[in-house]
């Protein structure tokens, strides 16, 4: 199983088991572990109609990364390479035929994403677990390849699928592209711009609105993100992060203290001596295995942190790690409703 560079082990691609992904996006490790071999589906969902496409949307290039897509007419086959691309290309109507299975959630797709598919036919489910399946994507015969967020993606890899479709990939690198950048990427390689804007819109709105609502809770406030896994506990230090960028919309900030820690790529590894760095007023953690977490809330240098003590420690499973990490304008309106109440009642906790 594959981790993203950006790892707190280090910057080279690292290997480890598929437990070590499905949290680690947190520390933006990102978290495709698909699984199946894509046969739940059939794969003809978008064989016969198109999504709407806006006047005049065609034909239109889009440029990225590793080069220019082209898309001459709007897409009747779409095929989503990572969990926002999917989420943006459900949202916007198109007729998608596959995107990844997500191991560890009932059927392989997160809440909302299962919502917005509500009464329709599930795209086939790919195995993007530590390669993606050319041939496999081939035989389904996409006209449109969406990887904006597909940490997999190389100038090699991303060469062999514009053979097969035009191939909307990210501008900068992967996972640097914000969530709204990635879903007008989509909006215009569907046609659909006005929408994606609206989506992007909507969901910018629900986060400003759960702020407003709770202000006591979160204006004014310092917070700390952890993983822990068998390699320690890393702290996020980059203001910049997914998962930051959404606290801080709430009207929190992130702690000083621990955004100074600096680390490789933004992140930082914590001793349990140095526990005491993550004493702020709302500390949000997570683990590879709910073993590994329990084994730093017994640390003798863990329980009697004051956040902990007074009950404003946050221990998130893999839906909203996921849905914060590696964010959409779909996940990050579900969290809006089913995170926010949890991080605000912590919040207000004084043992």
């Amino acid at each position: 199983m594959r981790l993203h560079p950006r790892a707190a082990a280090g910057h080279p691609t690292a290997v480890r088991p598929r437990a070590a992904l499905v949290l680690a996006a947190l520390l933006a490790i990102v978290v495709l572990s698909a699984c199946g071999s894509g046969d739940d589906a059939t794969g003809d969902r978008g064989s016969a109609t198109a999504a709407t496409a806006e006047e005049g949307a065609f034909p239109v290039t889009i440029a990225s990364r590793f080069g220019d897509a082209t898309i001459a007419a709007a897409p009747r086959r779409v095929v989503a390479l990572d969990y926002a691309a999917a989420d943006g290309a459900i949202a916007l109507g198109a007729p998608l035929v596959a995107m990844p299975r997500v191991s560890g959630v009932p059927g392989g797709i997160q809440s909302w994403r299962a919502d917005a598919l509500r009464g329709t036919a599930a795209p086939a489910l790919l195995d993007l677990d530590a390669e993606i399946p050319i041939e496999r994507i081939a035989a389904l015969r996409p006209d449109l390849i969406l990887a904006t967020n597909t940490y997999l993606l190389d100038a090699t890899l991303y060469a062999r699928l514009s053979e097969i479709a035009p191939t909307v990939h990210f501008a900068g690198a992967p996972l640097t592209d914000t969530w709204q950048q990635s879903t007008l990427r989509i909006g215009s390689a569907l046609g659909r711009e006005a929408r994606a804007q609206e989506l992007v819109d909507a969901a910018e709105r629900d986060v400003r609105v759960a702020a407003r609502r709770r202000a006591e809770a979160f204006e004014g406030r310092s917070f700390a993100v952890f993983l822990a896994s068998p390699d320690g506990l890393g702290t996020v230090t980059d203001p910049g992060d997914a998962f930051v960028r959404f606290l801080s919309d709430l009207g929190m900030r992130l702690d000083p203290k621990v955004q100074t820690l600096g680390g490789d790529g933004g992140r930082a590894l914590l001793s349990k001596e140095r526990y005491d760095l993550l004493d702020t007023d709302l500390l949000v953690g997570s683990a590879v295995t709910p073993q590994v977490l329990a084994e730093v809330e017994r640390a003798p240098t863990f329980a009697p942190l004051r956040v902990v003590r007074e009950g404003r420690y946050v221990a998130l499973g893999f839906e909203p790690v996921t849905a914060l990490t590696l964010p959409s304008a779909l996940s990050v309106r579900w969290a809006a409703r089913e995170v926010v109440p949890q991080l605000a009642s912590a919040a207000m906790a004084r043992g």
